[in-house]
């Protein structure tokens, strides 16, 4: 897509990495992030339809039992936002480029850094299935709720978190492309210490 940043040059191999990365970015949240919700919820509403007789649980257990399953789903998204976070940082990606250009005797310039830029690609790709591994597993808490008998209402919050968490995958986009945009342009380096 020539002209995505039209004051950014790329080489060709470059351009090409950026279409096929942009293109894996799309294929992984609808086949790893939304397809797993929407499987999970019809096993949520299946598992809750068979053990709707089965359980009979007092209120206050079938609060502190959710509360576990919320807090353990809650806490996969924070890490996930945190460890996608660390490693798509721009900085801590420039510095990495900067460093690995200087180890091989070369100066950190444009053409140099641009070199590199399959290892920020690699990077953003390596952080999509991390947190599509967190969106999996706070899908399949809500299963394991209905298991659970926690009732409908319950998994139905659960999964409510789920797809919160791949609306923030998706908003990760961009950011994703500007970043091996602007490695690929040669233009990701580190700001100067004080």
């Amino acid at each position: 897509m020539p002209g995505y940043y039209p004051f950014m040059r790329l080489t060709e191999k470059n351009e090409i990495g950026l279409r096929v990365t942009r293109r894996h970015l799309r294929r992984t949240w609808l086949t790893w992030g939304l397809l797993p919700l929407v499987i999970c919820l019809a096993l949520t509403v299946g598992a809750d339809s068979v053990h709707a007789a089965d359980f009979s649980m007092d209120t206050r257990q079938l609060e502190v039992n959710f509360q576990a399953i919320f807090a353990i789903a809650a806490m996969l998204f924070l890490v996930a936002f945190t460890v996608d976070g660390h490693w798509t940082n721009s900085q801590r990606l420039a510095h990495h480029l900067a460093t690995l250009a200087q180890r091989d005797g070369r100066r950190v310039k444009t053409d140099t850094i641009s070199e590199y830029a399959s290892i920020v690609n690699r990077t953003v790709i390596g952080s999509t299935y991390a947190l599509a591994a967190a969106g999996i597993a706070i899908a399949l808490s809500a299963v394991a709720a209905a298991i659970a008998g926690l009732g409908l209402y319950y998994a139905l919050l659960l999964l409510s978190l789920g797809g919160a968490f791949q609306l923030f995958v998706l908003s990760r986009h961009p950011y994703y492309i500007q970043l091996m945009t602007t490695a690929a342009a040669g233009q990701l380096m580190p700001e100067a210490d004080e």
